[in-house]
């Protein structure tokens, strides 16, 4: 057999794309002595093709859905709360996206887990642009964290630093006894750490008052200012009719451009959908302001100053123009030292292709605290999600994470799928991009979905269906699916609900 022949031969998946990549596993597996450091080289900068990563997805759906899953009558032999189980004890910090796929991929019953979290629930933060103005309940996009994993225990508390070399979490929680209150200190060992942390007023004082200044506009920023337009225009009309010609909303992008990730064309109808004339007389025509180029330069009470010297009085203001770094990841990285020096990070733990801190094999940090080195990634949900899943599975086969490259226990097999693709090095994480959606109003949106190399764009009409119908089917749990379905369907037929404005 030529080399060529035995290259393209590797899995039979050569049409898949396959070949190339799976080469060097299957090689590495079979020699003795391996360069771990060459080894670890190549599979950091490892990229499959797009067809070979949704078939390694698909198949790795496909072996989890084979892996039979820990019974609820079991909880009480394999809680976690039981002291001396003998277990490694793995902490996680944190309640959100990277979080909560990772705990609800994870099976709990084979280590000591607890998460540690001031918010003792999941959001669906894509959809709080709704949630804030009614269009679906709070609840409906939410999911307690015990329900996402019974095995797991839950601690709410506040994390207030990491001892790196004493491999513990200082926390801080709100005891109250009556009407009394204290806040309590505390420690939580670890093995592995998962990061993932009225009068009347005069015309221009109630012009301020219904003033709404959005800073970014990211797909967030502009979901926010279309959901906030659609409910000014359907359902303030019939409670306060005499409010509605002091109405501004005022959407604020330091760039020249919105919705960065997409493409012109797209953008161009995103601008064109936000700013089209309002369905209501007694609304200004102009009441939707984009100002693009204007950075904000300082945020007071009552106004909001802007670079080039325009201030805008305001009277609710959203910033959805980026974050930033926690204290405790910060923490993590000064006490970390030298290792994690990045100028791409800006802040976030630095971590590998197999998302462990550089400089503490023992901390893994997954979502938007994390940065991984030269492999870039966007922070959004989608990135958490499946990093949480991913970092999930390794648990899940016991890899051993202390190896320079690390190794899967030769030994043991979750299922007859994972006894066939299981190799001797665990593979690294690699993002696979579903695409962007962004909803712009009035039951229009934009979807581009990427299909390997090409992009399938949808607005409008057809654009809103794929937007709701992609939520809706990602939505965490069944009962999710069908609060939020219920909560559009009533919003349609009803309106939405204003009575906690």
């Amino acid at each position: 057999v030529s080399p060529a022949d035995e290259k393209e031969s590797d899995l039979g998946l050569s049409q898949f794309g396959l070949s190339t990549e799976t080469t060097t596993l299957q090689r590495a597996a079979e020699v003795d002595k391996e360069d771990v450091g060459t080894i670890y080289a190549d599979l950091s900068n490892r990229q499959l093709s797009y067809p070979a990563l949704v078939m390694d997805r698909l198949l790795d759906g496909l072996e989890d859905s084979l892996t039979p899953k820990p019974k609820r009558a079991n909880i009480g032999a394999h809680s976690p709360a039981r002291k001396d189980t003998g277990k490694a004890k793995v902490v996680i910090l944190g309640s959100g996206w990277g979080a909560h796929a990772l705990i609800k991929t994870m099976d709990a019953t084979k280590y000591d887990v607890c998460v540690i979290s001031p918010r003792n629930f999941f959001v669906f933060t894509p959809m709080l642009a709704g949630a804030a103005t009614g269009t679906v309940e709070c609840r409906s996009i939410t999911e307690p964290i015990r329900e996402a994993n019974p095995f797991v225990n839950y601690l709410e508390a506040t994390a207030t630093g990491v001892d790196v070399k004493g491999k513990s979490v200082q926390c801080q929680s709100v005891i109250c006894d009556g009407a009394e209150c204290s806040i309590q200190d505390f420690q939580v060992p670890y093995d592995k750490l998962i990061v993932s942390v009225g009068a009347d007023m005069s015309p221009e004082e109630r012009t301020r008052t219904l003033t709404f200044v959005i800073a970014g506009a990211g797909p967030t920023g502009v979901e926010f200012t279309a959901e906030l337009r659609d409910f000014i225009e359907q359902d303030v009309p019939r409670y306060y009719t005499d409010l509605l010609p002091h109405v501004r909303i005022k959407l604020v992008e330091a760039s020249d451009r919105v919705l960065m990730q997409f493409q012109s064309s797209m953008q161009q109808k995103a601008v064109k959908d936000l700013l089209q004339p309002p369905k209501v007389d007694s609304l200004s025509e102009n009441f939707v302001e984009l100002l693009l180029e204007s950075a904000v330069q300082e945020v007071t009470r009552t106004d909001i100053k802007l670079k080039d010297g325009t201030v805008i009085p305001y009277g609710i203001a959203v910033w959805a123009a980026g974050i930033g770094p926690l204290p405790i990841t910060l923490n993590i990285r000064e006490q970390i030292g030298e290792e994690q020096e990045d100028e791409q990070a800006r802040g976030r733990v630095v971590v590998d292709r197999w998302l462990r801190a550089l400089g503490a094999d023992d901390v893994l940090a997954i979502g938007d605290c994390s940065c991984v080195r030269g492999y870039p990634l966007p922070a959004t949900a989608q990135v958490a999600a499946q990093q949480g899943t991913y970092l999930g599975r390794l648990l899940n086969k016991e890899v051993d994470m202390a190896e320079v490259v690390p190794r899967l226990p030769t030994e043991k097999s979750l299922n007859a799928l994972d006894a066939i693709r299981r190799k001797k090095f665990a593979k690294p994480f690699q993002f696979l991009s579903l695409g962007i959606l962004a909803y712009t109003g009035s039951n229009r949106a934009l979807a581009e979905i990427d299909v390997g190399s090409r992009k399938l764009e949808y607005t409008g009409n057809v654009g809103w269906l794929t937007w709701r119908s992609a939520y809706l089917t990602k939505q965490v749990s069944l009962r999710n699916q069908c609060m939020v379905a219920f909560d559009w369907v009533k919003t349609s037929l009803f309106g939405r609900d204003l009575t906690r404005f």
